[in-house]
């Protein structure tokens, strides 16, 4: 049994099955629309990462207002996970336990994994305040519910803690549409988000992040990606396949109502401008890679397929760069954020080759 599993563990891996990872998308019929989502994972993945080594650099006004745009990122990553996901469940239905063995586990595991190291390193370097409260948070997913602890080792984590709900009520969201014509699916996943958002605005807790980013907020992204990807099964429907007049557009007019919505109507804005921007990135993200432009999208589509194991850790090196730069007393600057993002990227190459033979070890 130890061969077997130091064999899996060193012997090289000759494939992936992209249906198999966060937010990937299932077997799709060319390796042109299976590019695209994962090119659109890897768009999404580059630009939060990107906002959040920016917010540490001192950027003129202008800078700050046009970083913050890389969140949007977030709603993207949500969307293509929906639709990968429900691609999969089309091409292989799997029930509760199965579901949660498969799919589950393979986010849960490289985040306690990252978690760990993280939290261990903590005891000897002060990246993070050292708690076992909070590293159990982790563990048994209490952290989603105590905003003390919700930016424990890495702030960024909130948007695991959704996407594992998101994936603990794939299945009860499955159900749900199978039982409803395709529109009033839609429409009912907009009216939870919506009537969540009313509930966190007039209560007053749209600045915490356990209310405003609990996973009803983004519930109708989700169901969104899924409901497409019944329509490009079902009718070989493409949400990617639109003329670049038309991307470019719906991209313009999305990122002025994006734009608008927040100054002019507050909280309101800011939760309705979650539309225009999921759209406004999607267009602009596809108009580019429709550009042909092959090192941008081979890059892109690439980074697509390690996105998680990026993402997992990329606040981890910035931390480091952080931490580093404090005792040198040096500045924060555009050398730091490229050094970060290439010693994670390099890395991240490394821990993803780990985590698929982890996966054929533990045969999840």
């Amino acid at each position: 049994m130890l061969s077997k599993t130091i064999t899996a563990f060193t012997s090289p891996v000759t494939s992936q099955n992209p249906q198999e990872s966060i937010g990937a998308s299932a077997k799709i019929d060319t390796k042109k629309r299976l590019d695209v989502l994962d090119y659109l994972k890897g768009v999404s993945i580059v630009s939060i990462i990107l906002l959040h080594s920016f917010q540490l650099v001192d950027l003129p006004p202008l800078g700050k207002i046009l970083i913050q745009f890389g969140g949007t990122g977030i709603h993207v990553f949500i969307f293509v996970s929906g639709f990968g996901l429900y691609l999969s469940h089309l091409s292989k239905p799997l029930s509760f336990r199965p579901f949660i063995k498969k799919r589950f586990l393979k986010i849960y595991i490289p985040v306690i994994l990252s978690v760990s190291i993280i939290a261990l390193t903590s005891l000897f370097v002060p990246l993070y305040v050292s708690s076992l409260y909070a590293y159990l948070g982790h563990i048994f997913l209490y952290k989603m519910f105590d905003e003390h602890i919700m930016g424990s080792y890495g702030y960024h984590f909130w948007f695991i803690s959704l996407i594992l709900c998101l994936y603990l009520a794939f299945l009860p969201i499955v159900k749900t549409k199978d039982r409803l014509p395709g529109h009033l699916f839609i429409v009912l996943s907009f009216v939870i988000s919506l009537s969540w958002s009313a509930l966190v605005i007039s209560t007053g807790k749209e600045k915490i992040r356990i209310w405003n980013s609990f996973f009803l907020q983004y519930l109708w992204e989700f169901c969104l990606g899924i409901y497409l990807a019944d329509l490009y099964k079902k009718k070989n429907s493409a949400f990617w396949d639109q003329k670049s007049i038309t991307l470019l557009m719906a991209s313009v007019v999305a990122l002025i109502l994006y734009a608008l919505l927040p100054p002019k109507f507050g909280s309101v804005g800011k939760v309705l401008n979650d539309i225009p921007a999921l759209v406004g990135y999607i267009g602009l993200a596809i108009f580019v890679y429709n550009a042909n432009l092959p090192l941008v999208n081979q890059f892109f589509t690439y980074t697509g397929t390690i996105s998680f194991a990026l993402y997992l850790f990329h606040m981890f090196f910035l931390q480091i760069a952080t931490y580093i730069k404090v005792q040198f007393q040096m500045e924060f600057n555009l050398l730091t954020v490229i050094i970060a993002f290439s010693v994670n990227y390099l890395i991240s190459i490394y821990v993803h080759a780990l985590l698929l033979r982890l996966y054929k070890v533990l045969k999840v």
